[in-house]
């Protein structure tokens, strides 16, 4: 979960420039995109935010659970996105067979 991205896409989704939630909230452009850039945003900020985006905690809660990142990739990265999660995977296998070896022989010895 990622307070500042989902704020983002909400402020985007719902038209708002930075400008004007900086407004709205009495801080500069500049310390609004900051917070756009913050993983966590603690809950009194988060609902001073909430009011001029004109949402409620609930609607950004669900957005969070709606939020799958990978939908947001371009096919051809998604593909590249699946081919390496493979390979991590077949990685991970060898990785973990090499071990067992070296404990097996470890116990022969």
């Amino acid at each position: 979960m990622h307070h500042g991205e989902t704020l983002r896409k909400i402020r985007r989704q719902g038209d708002f420039s930075q400008d004007y939630i900086a407004l709205k909230l009495g801080i500069s452009q500049k310390a609004y995109s900051d917070l756009e850039h913050r993983i966590v945003i603690n809950d009194e900020k988060l609902s001073e935010i909430f009011t001029a985006l004109k949402i409620t905690k609930e609607e950004f809660d669900s957005f969070i659970d709606d939020f799958n990142p990978i939908n947001e990739l371009e096919k051809e990265d998604k593909t590249t996105l699946k081919y390496l999660i493979k390979l991590v995977a077949e990685q991970s296998e060898l990785i973990k067979k090499l071990l067992k070896k070296k404990a097996k022989e470890k116990g022969d010895k």
